[in-house]
């Protein structure tokens, strides 16, 4: 039995791969999420739009730790990209890495059960 929610992000194809029930779950923290981005709009960053629904995708289906909440993944985002993003174009002797792509991965692991990067 589908919820509103759940058919709202379905529609926008951020649950494909996932069983109803993962989904459901999902949906409902992509709603938090969402919330929290809206009423802090003001105070976001600029690349916390971009980063905070994939990260939340990846964290999710390793399974989200004890520190994640829609607040502190925003937070995460907006206080570290910029650093981070350089440390990691810094790194790397060629430029086609996605420092970005790279920088969601990091993120999702702080948030995740399964952290390889601890």
């Amino acid at each position: 039995m589908e919820n509103d929610v759940y058919k709202r992000w379905k529609s926008f194809g951020f649950l494909e791969g996932l069983t109803e029930e993962d989904g459901v779950a999902l949906a409902e923290r992509y709603e938090e999420l969402g919330n929290y981005m809206l009423q802090n709009s003001d105070n976001l960053g600029e690349h916390v739009e971009t980063l905070a629904f994939p990260a939340l995708r990846r964290a999710f289906q390793r399974g989200l730790n004890e520190k994640y909440s829609p607040r502190a993944l925003c937070e995460k985002i907006k206080k570290e990209y910029d650093d981070e993003v350089r440390k990691i174009k810094d790194k790397v002797p060629f430029n086609n890495i996605d420092a970005e792509a790279e920088y969601c991965a990091i993120v999702a692991d702080y948030f995740s059960r399964d952290n390889k990067r601890k």
